[in-house]
Parts: structure tokens; sequence; C-alpha cells
């Protein structure tokens, strides 16, 4: 593939990325996309899904990063509200950010709120073990597997 084909990513370049993103796609159950940096992918799914008029509704204890990159993009009409699940909730949010299990409380959100909201889900798994929780069969559509803790043979 040449640089100047349809995909402009990294990946037209280092090849090995694109077969690391097929690999991990199918020990994932869907689609991969690896990023060099965490914040990088938060970026990508923010502007990806989000527009003028969404509202981002985060788990209070989200990575801090997230919620200040969430209030960096209000000039462009993304709003952020942060949520308690067991205070309150957010309904009319267009995309909900949750953590699994969040870093450092190690809580879980309420998967049965999540599953029955009615917009864009993105979780956050931070686990190498994906027994002790997989999003993406819990509800979420979007998973962001941070790197340093994806699947690596750990019992």
């Amino acid at each position: 593939m040449s640089p100047s084909s349809s995909t402009t990513r990294a990946t037209t370049i280092r090849p090995g990325w694109r077969r690391s993103e097929r690999a991990l796609g199918l020990l994932e159950g869907g689609d991969a996309l690896l990023y060099a940096s965490g914040m990088g992918a938060v970026t990508n799914v923010l502007l990806s899904f989000g527009s003028k008029g969404s509202t981002v509704a985060i788990a209070h204890d989200a990575y801090f990063g997230t919620s200040k990159l969430l209030g960096l993009l209000a000039p462009w009409g993304i709003e952020y509200v942060e949520v308690r699940p067991d205070r309150n909730r957010h309904p009319d949010a267009d995309i909900v950010w949750v953590e699994a299990p969040a870093n450092p409380t190690l809580s879980q959100p309420d998967w049965e709120a999540v599953r029955a909201h009615r917009g864009l889900v993105v979780a956050t798994r931070r686990s190498r073990r994906r027994c002790t929780c997989e999003p993406s069969t819990r509800g979420a559509d979007v998973v962001r597997a941070l790197g340093d803790e994806v699947p690596d043979g750990a019992p």
C-alpha cells in the first residue's frame, strides 16, 4: 500500500500496525484501531462521534485527562457533565463515557443503566484479564483498551 492510497493513518507506512489491528480485533471480537497514545484514541472517539450540540456524560471517577479534553472542546459545542451512577444520571447525553474498572477506585459502572442508555456508550477497559470486565458484552459500543493493560498472556 502506498502513502497516496485512501488510507492516511500511520498504517499506510507501517503495515505491521494493520496486521496487529486485525489480530487484536479477532481477539476482542470486533474491529480494532491502534494509537500511539490513549489520549489520541480518546480524541479520535470524541471528534468522530461528538458534534456541535453533543453532550457527553462522563463518570465522575474517569481519567482526569478525558474530562480536561472535554472541557477544551466546549468552544466547538461539545459539552460534558460528570455523573455519579449512585446519585445522578444524564439520560439525554449523546455519549456515555465509563471506565471498567475505574482507576484508582476499581468501581464498576452500573451496566444495567449503561445498557438502557439511548446514546453511544464508550468504555475504557483497565484490566489485563478480559474475564474481569468485558465492556463489549455488557453494552459498550466502543471499547478503549489501554496498551499496557490489554491481554498479554498473563494468568
